[in-house]
């Protein structure tokens, strides 16, 4: 009895393959002009909402991780990289948890992660008091790996003493382009083939 919000998934989900390692984190900064921001977690979500059968399901990602190198001034040297962790998918529903970390949707047994990766930044709207952004990215669910574009809207500001990202996003993922509900659960009459993202992240440098 599922009601979910496949993604994100997110999202965002999303709003994001595998965690780096310290190494890799400082082999991978030193190969980037664009500055590196770290993810502050209890300011960060990734909400999810669809429908099933005409019934609104909200839920969340409990566990997601983001690796972010970004500058206005330099978006071609601008990368992001989220993993999300399957098994921490909550829609305050175990039953429904379970199906949707079950083998007919994530699988997250076989695949823990779900990946986002950009590399491709646009500035939307240059008038804005805030950067307004287009991600150009690609989304990997289990085995599947197809384009997700994700507009968002970014604010730095001094807070504290430290330069302050707080990136917030609204975007729609078509699950079954990810082949996200298998069998039975593929009829989208069942569960809306549309997965609203609600992404807010906040990260320091």
């Amino acid at each position: 009895m599922l009601r979910i919000t496949a993604a994100t998934a997110l999202a965002l989900v999303l709003f994001f393959p595998v965690t780096a390692t310290a190494e890799n984190v400082s082999e991978s900064a030193s190969e980037n002009t664009a500055p590196q921001w770290h993810m502050v977690k209890e300011e960060s979500s990734i909400i999810f909402n669809a429908k099933q059968m005409g019934s609104d399901i909200r839920g969340r990602i409990e566990n997601f991780e983001a690796e972010i190198f970004f500058d206005p001034e330099a978006l071609s040297e601008s990368r992001v990289t989220v993993t999300v962790y399957a098994d921490s998918i909550n829609s305050d529903y175990d039953t429904r948890d379970d199906t949707l970390k079950g083998p007919e949707w994530f699988a997250a047994d076989r695949y823990p992660a779900v990946t986002y990766q950009c590399a491709d930044f646009e500035r939307t709207d240059s008038t804005a008091e805030d950067g307004t952004y287009l991600c150009r990215g690609e989304l990997t669910i289990r085995e599947v790996t197809a384009p997700l574009d994700l507009p968002f809207r970014l604010t730095i500001a001094k807070d504290n003493g430290k330069n302050v990202a707080r990136m917030t996003s609204e975007t729609v993922m078509q699950r079954l382009q990810y082949r996200l509900g298998r069998g039975d659960w593929a009829d989208s009459s069942i569960i809306h083939n549309d997965v609203r993202l609600e992404i807010s992240v906040t990260a320091h440098k």
